[in-house]
């Protein structure tokens, strides 16, 4: 039995379809599946006559999925005997000024606002909870600024 050339070019042609159709599979997969940025992060309040205000929480959202994603509900995990512990944010003011839950287009985002004061001191990671239910997390150096300032 002796291997030619037309051997090796079919073995070889027959590997990259094999390569290209498993990549092609695995990026369908990825398209499918659902991905936000989740970004605590402070900002300060400006007057009009451009006086600093108050420190406020935010916490951005980016739907970097191929498709629209509904937010629903945006808050705080929290360190506790529970599990699964969470800490809404009840009426966060988002930055275009329109109700917060809303339906997010490919590479859109909002960002919420809230009040710092209403945070309990053991605060993790900030969380969204999309309307079918599934959850995304994310943490900043922003995040430790805003324990601390919940200590005072």
């Amino acid at each position: 039995m002796t291997f030619e050339l037309k051997d090796a070019i079919s073995l070889a042609l027959g590997l990259v379809g094999a390569v290209l159709g498993v990549l092609n599979t695995w990026y369908a997969l990825d398209r499918r599946r659902l991905k936000l940025r989740v970004t605590p992060m402070t900002a300060q309040t400006v007057s009009y006559n451009g006086e600093l205000g108050e420190t406020v929480g935010c916490i951005e959202v980016i739907n970097l999925s191929n498709f629209p994603v509904t937010v629903a509900e945006t808050g705080f995990t929290v360190t506790g005997k529970r599990k699964n512990w969470r800490q809404a944010i009840t009426s966060p003011m988002a930055s275009d000024r329109q109700p917060f839950a809303r339906t997010l287009e490919p590479r859109s985002s909002v960002t919420c606002c809230f009040d710092l004061k209403i945070l309990g001191p053991r605060i993790k990671k900030a969380y969204v909870r999309t309307s079918c239910g599934e959850f995304a997390y994310g943490v900043s150096p922003a995040l430790k600024r805003m324990k601390v300032t919940n200590l005072d």
